[in-house]
């Protein structure tokens, strides 16, 4: 199945919505399932609502059709190039850039390479479950803003 979108509650008061109500939406695109499910805790607990994709080709789609506050993405995953797919996408969309988290497990050379590309926040595997914290609290107040 390429696409898994799973629905939670978001925590009490405005914690993790928009001006207009809606929640924030947070994308997760990685084949492990073990990490989705840790980050999607994460991410759940931060306030947002939580979308998955177990594939590149299933996490674009969701991303172009749903349009999520925030995505994560490994670079690893069977069948495609991650950094080249992580280009490609941001050429399209380079208003992505702060709002992307590239999860990863590569090695200091490739993540120079994204943070090139222009990504700003990059997250070595594990991740640091404090760190990703702080930076989904700092994004939201953004989003919030920009409703």
């Amino acid at each position: 199945m390429d696409i898994i979108i799973e629905k939670y509650r978001l925590n009490q008061g405005t914690n993790g919505l928009k001006p207009d109500g809606s929640p924030l939406t947070a994308l997760i695109i990685d084949d492990s399932k073990v990490f989705r499910s840790s980050l999607r805790e994460i991410l759940v607990q931060v306030g947002y609502k939580v979308l998955e994709a177990d594939t590149l080709p299933g996490g674009t789609e969701t991303f172009y059709a749903l349009k999520p506050d925030v995505a994560s993405l490994d670079l690893i995953m069977p069948g495609c190039n991650g950094l080249e797919g992580l280009r490609a996408h941001l050429e399209q969309h380079p208003e992505m850039k702060r709002r992307l988290v590239v999860c990863t497990s590569l090695e200091d050379a490739i993540l120079r390479q994204v943070m090139l590309i222009g990504v700003q926040n990059v997250f070595q595997k594990p991740i640091d479950e404090s760190k990703i914290k702080a930076f989904l609290e700092a994004l939201k107040d953004v989003a919030i803003l920009e409703g």
